[in-house]
């Protein structure tokens, strides 16, 4: 009676589906009624890694038919429990009973997606057009049929591509543009990292672009219709842009950065006011600066974001008041010495010379000051040239001169 109902529904247009039954898959011939119906869908399970569920139920019907048509989950299918009082939790189940709402659910799309002239040969067309064999099948057969489903494809028209655009991160890449291999848009992704494509099967083979900023791809469409995911490697970024109190760009600095994992400090060079520092994912990083001529930075905390994200870093100079002359005025025959105290923050070059008001150079010296120094200069030796008048004294240290003048009398 079942079968003949399943039937009568058929050749009124109706799409049937139905478990191809519990009974095993030990021995042929397993299935129950209406199952062996033909043309109605007798859909068998799999478990999560496509092999047979040992309970689904085999093929094929007493005349020699295939069956089941295809498969779907049959075994740790999650379900709405409704047993308890809340009726609000889920639980697994399996069953043959289970796999068949997906199938159905595949068919209902089918017919949304194609309007509602299609009848039932075209949905069965549709839905076992792009089965695919799992892993444990090499041809139909009366336990896998064809496979199982691909739904997307099941619901495309044979026009088109569904692209889906991620990052490594599964992050989608919004508003991307496609393009054909003559520069031709040929559509966008939207929120979610979609897009479908309309082409026509003469335009194929066909390479198309993959571009959102950085983010770019290529990829080939050979048969229609298709469905693509592209993973996109994409770039993050931290750019450090290094100014002084004028927001005059600092050459010739090095930034110090330390990745979560990395046991120490790496370094890249700012030679043109900034730095890039890149990754793949959005990684912390500890970072200072130093440039010559000004004082290291504090260590800050920053997180690379794509396509990029900028640390604006201002530097303070190093001050003049950090080069220390004294006394400025001392006697020639009081015995008494001239100082002078510089600071640097690494260790560096100095200079350091002393010049009449003519220019004329009475004395040099070159060391290497780490930090703080103090030296003295005494009318025996270093000074011994310098007469009563005026002078200056030069320093020059990380690219830049101080100078301060300093009196000699009698």
């Amino acid at each position: 009676i079942i079968s003949r109902a399943a039937s009568y529904a058929i050749q009124r247009g109706m799409v049937v589906v139905n478990a191809i039954g519990n009974e095993g898959a030990n021995q042929p011939g397993t299935l129950g009624a209406p199952a062996d119906v033909e043309k109605v869908i007798s859909v068998g399970g799999v478990n999560h890694n496509g092999s047979l569920c040992s309970f689904s139920s085999t093929g094929p019907t007493s005349d020699g038919r295939i069956k089941p048509d295809l498969v779907a989950l049959g075994s740790g299918v999650v379900v709405p429990s409704v047993y308890g009082g809340t009726h609000d939790s889920y639980t697994t189940s399996q069953g043959t009973s289970f796999a068949a709402p997906v199938i159905s659910g595949i068919c209902a799309l089918i017919l949304q997606a194609h309007g509602k002239e299609t009848d039932i040969d075209k949905v069965r067309e549709q839905l076992f057009r792009y089965c695919h064999f799992t892993p444990y099948q090499q041809k139909i057969d009366n336990y896998y049929g064809r496979g199982v489903p691909d739904a997307l494809l099941s619901c495309m028209r044979d026009n088109e591509v569904y692209l889906t655009a991620v990052d490594n991160l599964e992050n989608p890449l919004i508003a991307a543009q496609i393009f054909d291999a003559n520069g031709v848009s040929l559509g966008m992704t939207d929120s979610d990292g979609k897009a479908l494509l309309s082409l026509s099967k003469n335009r194929l083979p066909l390479t198309a672009t993959f571009n959102q900023g950085e983010n770019k791809d290529t990829f080939n469409i050979t048969v229609l219709p298709s469905h693509f995911k592209i993973v996109v490697s994409s770039v993050y970024k931290l750019i450090v842009k290094l100014e002084d109190k004028h927001n005059k760009s600092i050459n010739n600095a090095i930034v110090h950065y330390k990745l979560d994992g990395m046991s120490g400090f790496a370094e890249i060079a700012a030679d043109s006011g900034f730095a890039v520092i890149t990754g793949t994912r959005p990684l912390a990083a500890s970072i200072y600066i130093t440039a010559p001529g000004f004082i290291k930075t504090d260590t800050v905390q920053r997180t690379f974001c794509s396509p990029g994200c900028t640390l604006k870093v201002q530097m303070e100079s190093i001050p003049a008041e950090k080069f220390i002359l004294f006394p400025t005025v001392l006697s020639k025959n009081s015995g008494k010495t001239l100082k002078f105290e510089v600071f640097s923050q690494t260790e560096t070059m100095v200079n350091v010379s002393i010049r009449s008001v003519d220019g004329r150079s009475l004395w040099k010296e070159r060391f290497v000051a780490d930090q703080g120094i103090i030296k003295t200069l005494s009318f025996n030796n270093q000074l011994r040239n310098v007469t009563p008048g005026m002078y200056f004294f030069i320093l020059q240290m990380d690219g830049k001169a101080f100078r301060k003048k300093f009196m000699v009398i009698p």
